[in-house]
C-alpha cells in the first residue's frame, strides 16, 4: 500500500497495463488541463500480488495553485474484474453472431456489437467497445433516448418500421427491438439492440407507390378507365375513372 500511496501521473506508467496507459494518460491530463468536469475509465491496475484486476477509475481535481495548476485530486476505484471477464465473454458471442445486436452497459455504453451491426450502421474499423451509444449516433432524437430509460427501467420496447435520418442527411429504415439484461443479481445491467435494416424494402414500397401514382395520373390525363375482378369473393372494383365514364357514383362497386 506505500508503494500505491506514492503513485502520481509520473508513476503511472508502473502501475497501469501497457495496453491502457496511454489511453488512461488522456484522459486524465484532458482533465487535469480543464477539457472535462472529471475524468471516468476502466482500466487494467496491477495488484499486489502482481496480477492485473480491472477497476473502475474516476477522479476530479479539488484545487488549484495561483498559476492554475492543479494540485490535489480525489477519486475512487471500484474492482470491475468479474464485470469485465462477463462482457469479454459476451463480446466474443456476439461477435459471431449473424444478427445486428449489441449489448450496452446501464450508462449506455457499447460492451458488444456484431458485425453485422457495425456493418449495418456503417461503423468501419472504429473501435466501439467502452463508447457512449450516443457518442456513436449522436443523431439519435430524444424520443430514442426516452425509450432507452423506460427500457432501463425494465420494459421490452419494439418497433415494426421507424425512421432513422443520419448524421450525414442518409435515411435508414429499421426494424428494432430494445429490451434490459440482468445481472445475477437480477439488477438491469443496461441493454440489449436488435435491428434490422429494412431500407430496401421500404425504397421498394415506395417505388410501387410512386408507379402506382404516375398511373392513377396517366388514366385521368387519357380517360382510361380500369377495372379489377376478385374471383375469390367474386368482387368486381371499379376506378374512379371507370365511374365517371358510366356516370356511376363514387361509392359503386
Amino acid at each position: 500500500l506505500e508503494e500505491v500511496k506514492r503513485t502520481s501521473l509520473a508513476t503511472l506508467k508502473t502501475w497501469v497495463h501497457p495496453n491502457d496507459y496511454d489511453f488512461a494518460y488522456k484522459a486524465i491530463t484532458n482533465h487535469i488541463q480543464g477539457k472535462s468536469p472529471y475524468y471516468e475509465i476502466d482500466i487494467r491496475f496491477k495488484h499486489k500480488t502482481g496480477k492485473w484486476i480491472w477497476v473502475l477509475d474516476k477522479g476530479k481535481v479539488i484545487e488549484y495553485d495561483e498559476n492554475g495548476l492543479a494540485v490535489k485530486m480525489i477519486g475512487y476505484h471500484i474492482d470491475i474484474t468479474e464485470r469485465k471477464q462477463t462482457e469479454q465473454m459476451f463480446e466474443g458471442i456476439f461477435k459471431q453472431s449473424a444478427a445486428s445486436i449489441c449489448m450496452l452497459d446501464d450508462n449506455m455504453r457499447y460492451i458488444a456489437a456484431s458485425g453485422k451491426w457495425i456493418n449495418d450502421y456503417h461503423l468501419g474499423n472504429n473501435a466501439i467497445v467502452g463508447k457512449s451509444h450516443y457518442e456513436i449516433f449522436p443523431e439519435i432524437s430524444p424520443e430514442w433516448k426516452a425509450i432507452h430509460q423506460r427500457c432501463l427501467k425494465g420494459e421490452i420496447i419494439s418497433s415494426n418500421e421507424d425512421k432513422f435520418v443520419r448524421a450525414d442527411g442518409s435515411i435508414q429504415w429499421i426494424m428494432w427491438d430494445v429490451r434490459p439484461w440482468y445481472r445475477a443479481d437480477d439488477s438491469i445491467g443496461g441493454l440489449i439492440i436488435s435491428s434490422s435494416d429494412v431500407t430496401h424494402i421500404k425504397e421498394k414500397d415506395g417505388e410501387k407507390l410512386r408507379i402506382e401514382h404516375i398511373l392513377n395520373e396517366t388514366n385521368k390525363v387519357a380517360r382510361i378507365g380500369t377495372w379489377e375482378v376478385d374471383l375469390k369473393y367474386n368482387r368486381v372494383i371499379w376506378s374512379s375513372i371507370t365511374k365517371e365514364i358510366h356516370e356511376a357514383p363514387h361509392d359503386y362497386i
